[in-house]
């Protein structure tokens, strides 16, 4: 269990928040968020944005990873933080009491507001190691195949305020909901037990009809729950008011899985009178609805998981297509059969006019081809071909003098060339060798110029060392 500790909320700056969304924002593209990336979009100053991430960091809102890289990610803490803060900023929250509540999947928390009404506080936390298999149950990725648990708590908290909200409009018997944030759901607090630990009931009977009733209210909007068990209902003192929570997981009846899914909260119900109250039910298998598409589709206005309403028009639409398209080819196919005896002939008759028409048009470009060419006709050709050729030889020896001329003078300009670039290379040559020669006559001067010091002050030494002697 996550812990939730709110006392460090009134100490955190603007800028601590600033850079605590910098992150957030950051983890929608990337598992751990540069540090570089978090004071470019925090557009603080460097020394700034380093010492708030020091101080998050130390208050456990964020975790420093440098695995792979310098960065930082959101926790838990931080991400109640930031939804605290935002409900606090609308006047909904301004003190924190204590759990009230926790489940599989979120925490819950009784909170105040300026004006002294009581609220529950609804965190969810998805990704714990008791409930992961939501990635495959549960449609919330989409599509996607990467994400992380505070995107997915984040759905599942909008999911929930929608459901409540459409189904507090219409009188369902839901909690009434106030705000949503994040991960955080806010709503009114339900007085009474869970179903779970009620232990004895006056009228059981009576209440399973009710909840049975509210089963059956949910499918006329095109709705299963999905999850109706005895920690989803909550009941006051009397056993009379019921109150049922947690709605993340609901489907519409268009579902492939609507029936097995409706079925099983009924009986999982009416087991568990069965054995702790020893109320049988008095509903039969057939008096389960057939999910037929009522007039107010709430699956479709809240988009509920499953196979929606356009989709089922779609379906409706291909299918009267196909079985449309299957009658007429039937129809086609009886009308050939008796129509097949009456144009055998005329077929017939067809395929032989065809034949004749190929036959003359063959016959016609033979004798087109057979067509005697005059005498005098074909000297002249004779002679106009002989002088055709007579001229492309001539051009020919032209052209191939021309290539000579042209040949010899590339190769004499190439003998020049050659002999310029000789001695342009042979001077670059000499050049560098005087060049080479003036580098060391000036090395050894310097080494003589650095040595004579040395050498005089060697004799001045020995001198008067001497006289010392």
């Amino acid at each position: 269990m996550v812990q939730f500790d709110a006392r460090l909320l009134k100490y955190l700056s603007k800028e601590d928040f600033r850079v605590l969304t910098s992150v957030e924002i950051g983890m929608r593209n990337h598992e751990v968020v540069p540090t570089c990336l978090v004071e470019r979009i925090s557009a603080l100053k460097a020394g700034l944005a380093r010492r708030c991430i020091k101080d998050l960091a130390r208050a456990k809102l964020i975790v420093h990873d440098n695995k792979k890289y310098d960065g930082y990610t959101l926790t838990y803490k931080g991400y109640d933080y930031l939804a605290l803060k935002a409900l606090v900023n609308r006047g909904h929250i301004s003190a924190i009491g204590n759990q009230i509540g926790c489940g599989k999947e979120s925490d819950l928390f009784q909170v105040m507001d300026d004006e002294g009404r009581v609220f529950c506080l609804k965190l969810h936390r998805l990704g714990r190691t008791s409930f992961r298999s939501i990635k495959i149950n549960r449609d919330y990725l989409e599509g996607r195949h990467r994400t992380n648990w505070f995107y997915m708590s984040r759905i599942a908290a909008l999911k929930e305020f929608s459901y409540m909200k459409a189904l507090h409009d219409r009188g369902f018997e839901v909690p009434v909901p106030v705000d949503v944030n994040r991960h955080a759901v806010l709503m009114s607090v339900v007085d009474g037990l869970t179903l779970s630990r009620v232990r004895e009931l006056p009228s059981a009977r009576k209440l399973l009809s009710k909840l049975m009733d509210f089963l059956f209210r949910l499918t006329s909007v095109g709705l299963v729950h999905c999850d109706f068990n005895e920690y989803n209902i909550m009941v006051d003192s009397t056993g009379e008011k019921i109150v049922v929570i947690d709605f993340p997981q609901m489907v519409s009846t268009s579902h492939l899985n609507a029936m097995e899914l409706f079925k099983r909260d009924v009986d999982g119900l009416q087991i568990y009178f069965a054995k702790k109250f020893a109320v049988e039910a008095s509903w039969k298998p057939e008096d389960l609805p057939q999910f037929e598409r009522p007039d107010e589709q709430l699956d479709k206005e809240l988009r509920s998981s499953g196979f929606s309403a356009e989709q089922q028009e779609e379906f409706d639409s291909q299918m009267h297509e196909m079985f449309k398209k299957a009658a007429e080819e039937e129809a086609l196919e009886e009308g050939g059969d008796s129509a097949e005896s009456g144009s055998g002939s005329d077929i017939d008759s067809m395929d032989s006019d065809g034949e004749e028409e190929g036959e003359e048009e063959d016959d016609e470009e033979q004798e087109a081809r057979e067509v005697e060419i005059p005498e005098w006709v074909s000297r002249e050709l004779e002679e106009q071909l002989a002088a055709q050729v007579a001229a492309s030889l001539t051009a020919d020896e032209s052209k191939s003098e021309k290539v000579e001329e042209a040949a010899a003078l590339a190769a004499s300009s190439g003998a020049a060339v050659e002999m310029q670039v000789g001695e342009t290379e042979e001077e670059a040559r000499t050049a560098k060798d005087k060049a080479r020669m003036k580098r060391k006559v000036k090395k050894t001067l310097d080494r003589k110029r650095r040595e004579q010091p040395r050498s005089k002050a060697v004799a001045n030494r020995n001198k008067q060392k001497g006289r010392q002697c």
